[in-house]
């Protein structure tokens, strides 16, 4: 969508919008709204919108992750945790999910989990 690449952010809102009214379980509008509400800072409904994707697809190790990462900015580490975890179930070897969980455990204090996540990170 232009007006995504353009940061135009109330029209994206208002075309994806339009696109969930016709076919509320869109995935991807629903991915893509809770990426924009995302950018603007907007946690809490990007927060809705991931949820609404995993309602349909439980196994999107993606949209798992970005919840995590909503979460993680939110500053809401305990369900951050739980998110990334989920995302690690789902794809043992995804490094982003590792990355953010190992940020979380080091922002915690948590040195020897922190080591653990962000070598892992590294290694895929």
């Amino acid at each position: 969508m232009l007006c995504l690449e353009k940061e135009r952010w109330e029209e994206a809102i208002a075309a994806l919008e339009s696109v969930i009214r016709l076919d509320p379980r869109n995935e991807l509008a629903l991915g893509k709204l809770a990426d924009v509400y995302k950018a603007r800072k907007m946690f809490g409904e990007a927060i809705h919108e991931y949820k609404k994707v995993l309602e349909a697809n439980p196994n999107d190790v993606v949209t798992q992750y970005n919840l995590g990462a909503a979460y993680a900015e939110k500053n809401d580490p305990e369900e951050a945790i739980k998110a990334f975890k989920k995302a690690i179930e789902l794809n043992p070897n995804y490094a982003d999910a590792h990355f953010g969980l190992g940020q979380i455990f080091l922002d915690r204090k948590q040195l020897e989990e922190a080591t653990v996540e962000l070598k892992k990170s590294r290694r895929y």
